[in-house]
């Protein structure tokens, strides 16, 4: 039987012909391949390549150099950037380098097949290989090989060889599960544009790799998602500029706007105007300045605490999270406002249109700031900051009323908040449970918080939502109801009714909750029953207005919530949450992420209307939304909603005893 060939043999085959060796120079690193060969476009002429007042991206370089450099395995490199900061010439001389001077197989990830079809036409051809004369003998454009070994077109392709060395890159949309294809090195361009779902199949590609290192790049639009997840699992490096005043390490992204000043004299002052979250100029007691935003403007950063001017072009790189380099996973933040490349008028400019619309304040924050926040998003990191209070969680009441939320999976997630008013609520406790304990675990917690009432997931676990259920309202040893009865009143015990002619339940302690209801539909009240004939209480209601009614009260007015409480339009949050000091219960972060990563809203099936999103970390915001709806149905305006003057009345006894009737009271 004839051997069949190893990949390495067809691709040398597909190369035979083109045996001429190319003269390749010696090149040491990409820093050395950027200095000496790179060209950038500008305007119709190509200058040499160079970095100055993008110190971002010689952070990123140097990573690359000392992971290829020490041969480390299964690294990724992180650069979470605004737009226009020149990523697409980085990342695109990043492979030719990789291909052409490494000989590695690479492959650069695209959201979909348009975009690859433009950017090797009108990008990487052009920009790259026609500007590197000996890049132009060593890769072959749309060249691959297939099954058989030969030599094919193949649009998106790049085969490079210089005679001795083969190597084989691609360049390939996500719209497809990526399949085939094998590499030594991932670029994915644009993360937050790539397809989720096929997403997780590309660290596949690396599996056969000595190196597996992967770098995504783009600009983050969701927070605490996609590209700006990314760099949370890195060491996330950020801009800093130290004060030649007072000595502090300034972060310009975390004190904007009010970093920013416009010059009134001559020279710089410390009583120059600053930025304001308004969009004007602001002195440094807060009034109003007659200044306003004007192109001749001189504008500068400033220390907020001396007001000693900051130099942009000073800006070092250090890391949030330095034990992350011990892992491989190196990350950068790139914001508009830290690039000494790039004019302060150009930001204010655009800083002074979005306050006032809510669409360019999205764009402003995903490609100037680096900062995003979606129309999609509904909770952010500022939002919850905004929210915190110095306060522990406990499990332990304080005589205030309590209402619980528990959302079901292959883990259970318990929420409880305390209401001491309308306006002033708290996250009290928060808990992850295990399946084969919650039937006990819960009805237990149910006790000791002191709940008023708890409401329950009844998607993914139905039967032991139902028990819980039936525990917590004391139904497990009442007598089954006959189908005659259900359009009665019917009372339980420890006031607990069912009113069949309103459909309505009143007292109730725990209730299932079913997302079944078409938005606006509001809250639907339903009685079930087990096989056994059995009763227990339903709560049906639409999942987005669920979760959006537990959203909002971490909102105000500054967040585009129109909310009256006592005829006034809410400013301030009316939810708490306790604080994420280190010592805290570690469930805070954890229900932080969740927050953030569950309140983001996508297309629906009909590419028009959004709802939240679904199969994320987002348990702990759905355990809140039940908690929100317990609050709603059974709080002060939902407890002991009877009509005493219903015609016909009947009351449970235990399962072994005899319906009876009698007042209600």
């Amino acid at each position: 039987m004839k051997k069949a060939k190893s990949i390495r043999e067809q691709i040398e085959a597909a190369a035979a012909p083109d045996k001429a060796a190319v003269s390749v120079p010696v090149v040491a690193s990409l820093a050395d391949f950027q200095r000496r060969h790179c060209r950038v476009k500008v305007g119709s002429s190509y200058l040499p390549y160079d970095t100055e007042g993008r110190p971002a991206l010689e952070l990123a370089t140097q990573w690359l150099d000392e992971i290829l450099a020490s041969g480390r395995e299964d690294c990724r490199i992180k650069i979470k950037g605004g737009a226009q900061w020149g990523k697409t010439v980085w990342a695109l001389n990043l492979y030719a380098y990789l291909l052409g001077i490494k000989f590695l197989g690479v492959g650069y990830y695209l959201p979909d097949q348009a975009l690859v079809d433009g950017i090797v036409d009108t990008k990487f051809r052009p920009d790259v290989v026609d500007q590197i004369p000996f890049l132009s003998a060593l890769l072959k454009v749309g060249k691959s090989v297939n099954k058989s070994g030969k030599a094919v077109d193949r649009k998106g392709a790049i085969m490079a060889t210089d005679g001795e060395r083969i190597a084989l890159g691609y360049f390939l949309g996500t719209n497809r599960v990526p399949t085939t294809y094998t590499h030594d090195v991932q670029i994915v361009d644009e993360r937050d544009d790539i397809n989720e779902r096929n997403e997780k199949f590309l660290d596949g590609r690396l599996t056969s790799s000595p190196v597996r290192l992967r770098i995504d790049i783009g600009t983050a639009r969701y927070d605490k998602a996609g590209m700006d997840k990314e760099f949370e699992d890195s060491t996330q490096h950020v801009a800093y500029i130290c004060c030649g005043g007072c000595g502090r390490d300034i972060s310009p992204e975390d004190e904007w706007p009010g970093v920013c000043r416009v010059r009134t004299g001559e020279d710089a002052s410390p009583s120059d105007p600053r930025l304001s979250l308004a969009g004007d100029f602001r002195t440094a007691d807060g009034d109003p300045s007659p200044v306003t935003h004007n192109p001749s403007n001189r504008y500068y950063l400033a220390c907020p605490h001396c007001g000693t001017v900051l130099d942009r072009s000073q800006v070092v790189y250090k890391a949030r999270r330095p034990e992350m380099a011990a892992l491989g996973k190196y990350g950068v933040e790139v914001s508009q406002i830290s690039t000494a490349a790039i004019a302060l008028t150009q930001i204010v400019a655009a800083w002074a249109s979005a306050v006032t619309d809510p669409d360019k304040m999205v764009a402003f924050r995903c490609d100037r700031w680096a900062r995003p926040k979606s129309s999609t998003q509904g909770i952010d990191t500022g939002i919850l900051d905004r929210c915190r209070r110095d306060y522990a969680l406990s499990v332990v009441p304080v005589g205030k009323p309590r209402f619980a939320g528990v959302d079901t999976g292959d883990r259970l997630w318990f929420i409880a908040r305390e209401v001491a008013s309308k306006s002033d609520k708290t996250i009290a406790w928060a808990e992850m449970l295990s399946p084969t304990t919650a039937t006990q675990r819960i009805p237990a917690l149910f006790k000791a918080s002191g709940l008023t009432c708890l409401f329950i997931d009844i998607g993914a676990e139905r039967a032991m939502a139902r028990d819980i259920n039936m525990l917590i309202n004391d139904l497990t040893d009442k007598p089954a109801i006959p189908a005659e009865r259900i359009s009665d009143r019917i009372d339980f015990g420890a006031g607990l009714v069912w009113d069949g002619k309103r459909q309505q339940w009143s007292g109730l302690r725990c209730a299932c909750v079913e997302f079944s209801v078409k938005p606006g539909g509001g809250i639907v009240h339903e009685i079930r029953f087990t096989q056994e004939g059995l009763a227990y209480p339903v709560i049906r209601a639409n999942r987005d207005e669920c979760i959006q009614r537990g959203i909002d009260e971490f909102m105000t007015y500054d967040d585009g919530l129109v909310a009256v409480l006592d005829g006034v339009i809410r400013t301030e949050p009316v939810m708490h949450m306790p604080s994420n000091a280190p010592g805290c219960n570690e469930a805070v972060n954890v229900m932080q992420q969740h927050f953030i990563s569950g309140s983001r809203k996508v297309a629906g099936s009909d590419g028009k209307s959004l709802s939240f999103i679904d199969k994320v970390d987002n348990h702990y915001l759905l355990a809140n939304a039940y908690s929100a709806l317990a609050e709603a149905v059974c709080g002060l305006s939902g407890l002991n909603v009877i009509n005493a003057g219903c015609e016909s009345i009947h009351v449970l006894g235990s399962r072994h005893g005899t319906m009876a009737g009698r007042p209600l009271i």
